[in-house]
């Protein structure tokens, strides 16, 4: 039997986000974000509203911004977009609960 430490675990934190800025005219750009914490029920948030959300493990996550991102949840040329993650459920591996919302990166529109 061994034991896992829950210690420091509870939010998910974002540690990159992959571009960092973003044509305003594009059609479509995967997005990634690299940090910890993230569960199978983590979704990126968008200035606070979710995004469809692929986890690939927990550490990444990926969503594809599209023109219709921008014009149902704003984001214009010479602006920024803050990206932050969701996080609820057990870590997967450890069964630590992780709960909330991760630290604020911000996303150029150019």
């Amino acid at each position: 039997m061994f034991f896992v430490s829950c210690h420091g675990v509870g939010q998910p934190q974002i540690k990159s986000i992959s571009p960092e800025a973003i044509p305003g005219d594009a059609e479509s750009v995967l997005l990634t974000v690299e940090g910890n914490g993230f569960t199978t029920k983590s979704q990126i948030m968008w200035n606070s509203i979710p995004l469809p959300t692929t986890r690939i493990d927990s550490h990444h996550l990926m969503t594809t911004i599209t023109q219709e991102t921008f014009s149902s949840l704003g984001g214009s040329i010479g602006s920024s977009v803050q990206i932050s993650a969701s996080s609820k459920g057990n870590l997967p591996g450890t069964g630590c609960p992780i709960n909330g919302n991760s630290n604020v990166m911000p996303l150029v529109v150019n």
